[in-house]
């Protein structure tokens, strides 16, 4: 959703969120650099219990990488699925840590700094659960927030 402007201009900004469902899970779609825009992720987490994150993130700045993945699973009570690139490209140390944390923030797979596969079980079941016995979803205000912006 969000160009990378400090990267230059090469991918396009996107224009509304992406999502797609498997056996009864809305799951969402976000890059790497949408992770510093906690917004996108209230929005896509209205429907989906599990967002999707595609990375180049640098080792450099691996605990941004981890800090916002948890918060942005605490925060909105759904998993996130963070899946990063490793070794280095055009300059770059990439971090790996392709991790998937749970819908209160708990670390249920890590990749740590290794190129394969991740693989863990989720749950509907966990976010409705979640979700239901710490229910601030409620709590938010939407259209407060739209006069921060005008």
């Amino acid at each position: 959703m969000h160009p990378f402007t400090y990267g230059g201009e090469i991918f396009a900004k996107g224009s509304s969120p992406v999502c797609f469902c498997i056996d009864d899970m809305y799951i969402g779609l976000t890059i790497c650099y949408d992770l510093r825009f906690p917004e996108l992720y209230q929005e896509l987490s209205k429907s989906c219990g599990c967002i999707i994150v595609s990375a180049s993130w640098p080792k450099s700045r691996r605990e941004h990488w981890l800090t916002l993945l948890r918060a942005r699973a605490i925060e909105n009570q759904c998993y996130i699925i963070g899946c990063n690139r490793t070794g280095n490209g055009d300059g770059i140390e990439y971090c790996g840590d392709s991790v998937v944390f749970s819908p209160d923030g708990l670390l249920v797979a890590d990749g740590a700094d290794r190129c394969g596969i991740v693989l863990c079980e989720i749950s509907g079941q966990t976010v409705s659960e979640i979700r239901k016995a710490f229910p601030l979803k409620q709590d938010r205000r939407p259209v407060m927030y739209k006069n921060f912006y005008e």
